[in-house]
């Protein structure tokens, strides 16, 4: 939301933040740099590089259309969700356009594809085509022990989630440099 900021407890675990109001952190402060301090709302603008991978307008990341890894628009992906292992696998399978190696996304990551204005779901359905349910982050919940539970989005529920590593969810994968 581009006319509000986020206060958290812990920058680090997003389940501790909140609307902050009016009270945005100052520059030279721990959260500074939310949208609300730019004034500036940019659309979910996609340009299409293949028939199922994106380029962001906006961070330059490259994105898999399709959950789970479809090579087909529309998608023919397998909608079973994975496991952390499974997704990962998959994600490395796959190349961007330029060669690179596709990846699993950051939490942040996955945040650039929300659409706050949806009313279709978490995801713009003008751009991607996937089924609701749980997807992955290559981010885990506590730093120092990295093996066991990854942050999620539920986009579903339209909420923040934390799943371990057996949890089946979907995946979309991204490539190009990490944002």
């Amino acid at each position: 939301n581009p006319g509000m900021c986020f206060v958290c407890g812990d920058w680090d675990n997003p389940t501790t933040c909140s609307l902050g109001n009016n009270t945005c952190p100052l520059a030279g402060t721990e959260g500074y740099g939310q949208e609300m301090h730019y004034g500036i709302q940019r659309p979910l603008q996609f340009i299409p590089l293949s028939n199922t991978l994106y380029q962001d307008a906006n961070t330059g990341l490259v994105w898999t259309i399709c959950a789970n890894g479809g090579t087909e628009n529309p998608c023919n992906a397998d909608t079973n969700p994975k496991t952390f292992a499974g997704a990962q696998n998959l994600c490395e399978s796959l190349q961007t356009p330029q060669g690179e190696t596709m990846r699993m996304p950051s939490l942040g990551e996955l945040f650039t594809l929300v659409d706050y204005e949806s009313t279709d779901g978490i995801f713009n359905k003008t751009f991607f085509q996937t089924p609701n349910g749980v997807y992955w982050s290559q981010t885990p919940v506590d730093e120092a022990n990295a093996l066991t539970e990854y942050w999620a989005l539920d986009a579903t529920a339209q909420t923040l989630i934390s799943i371990t590593v057996q949890s089946q969810a979907h995946i979309l994968c991204v490539g190009h440099n990490a944002w």
